[in-house]
């Protein structure tokens, strides 16, 4: 039979744990047993009186060893309790710091719709996460590319008169260079940066984010666009994290680090966004004057039936035809295609026809007009790397006599009443602003009542069916057969609807652009 202990009082303080036996009978203090915890961790005062089982340890026969193996569990227990309380107080400092950040998430969300431009979106995401981090300095530093240089938009400090943060101007405005260091590294976006101080102020411009902190540094990028096509916006700087309601502690850590991330990506998102909308407003008044730039309706000149037409699938196109007076009173119609079909292809374009219009004015040959064209533009296309094919044409009234002029166009079509035959009319000229000094030669070309010119650029007979194939040049040329008997207007459509049946409708192509030229007065002696 078990002996049964005598009473025994436990108590733990400081970091020990104590237990003093005594006597059943006449309560004489027998012995005395102590027992560190596993580290310096204060426990808290307690006093627990037991009688032969103590916090689920069985006493066994073996007083001495049995009451020292009873005050080990006891002091492993506190100091387990205390841990588990101090941890369940970060958990809940924790807490509540993380449901200020998506409250302060939650208010840029709802504001960033009202700000006009990007100076406001950036004080919003800033003073946001200055106080949801808590920090001694909260700085935005914008890029600007153009410039190569790097300015201070915003940036927040703790008023010293309230528990808010005010707009700090001083070092707005001011442009830096950064050459290196882990500013640079965070607008690469190679990098989220927790850095020490002293790393921080040697890699510092002077009078810049980073050169005055005492502690840490956080930096984060603000970009936007997806994986393969992202811009740099700028980055975000917080200096020195500071103590607040719900932590003493002053080293910056994962969570600030995501929040500093997600509110650099909503400031990117919507900064991006308003680029893009601005962008996007540009490309459409660049279109509606590309549009009204061109031939609305087709010149009228005897003998002739005349149309023409330009489809751009983006926003702005590289495609051109016109009707253009010549000096001698003959009809100069005109078609180009500058290389690329985007929104500097377009701003090509448009210095290209204001040149020919003048050109044409004083100009009575097709070859001198194209002349004097590559001269006056060989300049913008060489600096710009890009270059223009054009083909034209001189009408005169009533007259089937006509000259043609090829700039390495693609070669026009002339259907022949006669014979049901389509020819091809290949010219032997350079393109525009590939070589400086050359000269173009216009080449006769006689019309019958009743035959078809079809000036054309790439994007007819390049269009891309969905199994790959081209549209190209003898499919064109049926095309022509068909329809020739028509109006110029119904051949026009024909040539377009044919393209548009045979190509993939799901992927973008040229531009697509054609002017028909059908005579329909007396044969030409």
């Amino acid at each position: 039979m078990q002996e049964r202990l005598p009473d025994m009082l436990v108590r733990a303080f400081g970091n020990e744990v104590e237990a003093r036996l005594f006597s059943g009978e006449d309560g004489t203090e027998l012995e005395l047993f102590r027992s560190t915890c596993p580290d310096d961790r204060t426990v808290v005062q307690s006093l627990v009186g037991i009688d032969g089982t103590m916090l689920g340890v069985q006493v066994p026969t073996d007083r001495a060893d049995a009451i020292r193996a009873l005050l080990d569990s006891i002091a492993r227990q506190v100091h387990d309790l205390d841990q588990l309380e101090r941890d369940m107080e970060s958990m809940y400092e924790s807490s509540l710091a993380q449901m200020e950040g998506v409250a302060r998430l939650g208010q840029v969300v709802q504001q960033i719709s009202v700000c006009r431009t990007d100076q406001e979106l950036a004080s919003l995401a800033i003073e946001s996460l200055a106080v949801a981090v808590s920090v001694e300095r909260a700085s935005f530093v914008r890029v600007l590319p153009q410039q190569g240089v790097c300015e201070i938009v915003v940036e927040y400090v703790p008023d010293p008169q309230t528990s808010d943060y005010r707009f700090d101007e001083s070092r707005c405005g001011e442009p830096f260079h950064v050459a290196g260091g882990f500013l640079a590294e965070v607008l690469d976006g190679r990098a989220t940066a927790i850095i020490p101080a002293e790393q921080a102020r040697e890699e510092a411009v002077p009078g810049t984010p980073g050169s005055d902190v005492q502690d840490q540094l956080l930096a984060v990028p603000v970009r936007y666009g997806n994986a393969e096509n992202r811009t740099t916006v700028g980055a975000i700087i917080l200096s020195d994290p500071r103590a607040n309601l719900y932590a003493s502690a002053r080293q910056f850590g994962s969570q600030e680090a995501e929040l500093a991330i997600n509110i650099g990506s909503m400031l990117g998102a919507a900064v991006g966004q308003r680029r893009f909308a601005a962008v996007d407003r540009e490309l459409k008044l660049a279109k509606e004057i590309q549009h009204q730039i061109l031939p609305q309706v087709p010149a009228h000149l005897d003998g002739f039936d005349l149309a023409g037409r330009c489809e751009t699938p983006g926003a702005i196109g590289g495609d051109y035809f016109d009707f253009v007076p010549l000096h001698d009173g003959r009809l100069f119609v005109f078609i180009a295609d500058v290389s690329g079909h985007n929104l500097a292809s377009g701003m090509v374009m448009v210095g290209a026809r204001s040149a020919l219009r003048l050109l044409a004015g004083r100009e009575s040959q097709p070859g001198a007009v194209l002349t004097g064209l590559h001269d006056a533009i060989y300049d913008d296309l060489s600096r710009t790397e890009r270059f223009i094919t054009a083909a034209g044409t001189a009408l005169r009234a009533d007259s089937g006599s006509l000259e043609l002029v090829n700039a390495g166009h693609n070669p026009p079509l002339c259907f022949r009443a006669a014979t049901g035959e389509v020819e091809e009319l290949p010219g032997e000229d350079p393109i525009l602003g590939l070589v400086p000094g050359i000269s173009f030669e216009a080449q006769p070309l006689n019309l019958s009542h009743g035959d078809v010119l079809l000036l054309y650029t790439d994007g007819v007979t390049e269009a891309v069916a969905p199994d790959g194939t081209m549209f190209e040049e003898h499919r064109l040329a049926e095309v022509l057969g068909r329809s020739a008997h028509l109006s110029a207007a119904d051949i026009l459509n024909a040539v377009f609807t044919s393209v548009r049946e045979f190509a993939d409708q799901t992927e973008a192509g040229d531009d697509v652009t054609a002017v028909v030229i059908k005579y329909v007065g007396e044969a030409s002696s």
